[in-house]
């Protein structure tokens, strides 16, 4: 899924096997281990994520980067 990058933030879906992670990069990565699925978002972020966060139901994925870029 990843190459050789560094994670800067690990976010856990509140009820499902679904694992989001923020890259140095700005890259925004996400595994379904209950559908093995990947999903990869490049052109959300510029800069390393330093924010990840699922609401409380799951329906939304809550990033933001270095320079307060929010999504």
């Amino acid at each position: 899924m990843r190459k050789a990058k560094e994670s800067t933030v690990l976010a856990w879906h509140p009820s499902r096997k679904v694992l989001a992670v923020g890259w140095v990069t700005g890259e925004i990565t996400a595994r379904n281990e209950q559908e093995n699925e990947a999903y990869e978002f490049t052109l959300v972020h510029k800069t390393e994520i330093t924010i990840l966060q699922w609401t409380s139901n799951g329906s939304r994925l809550i990033s933001a980067d270095a320079v307060c870029s929010c999504t």
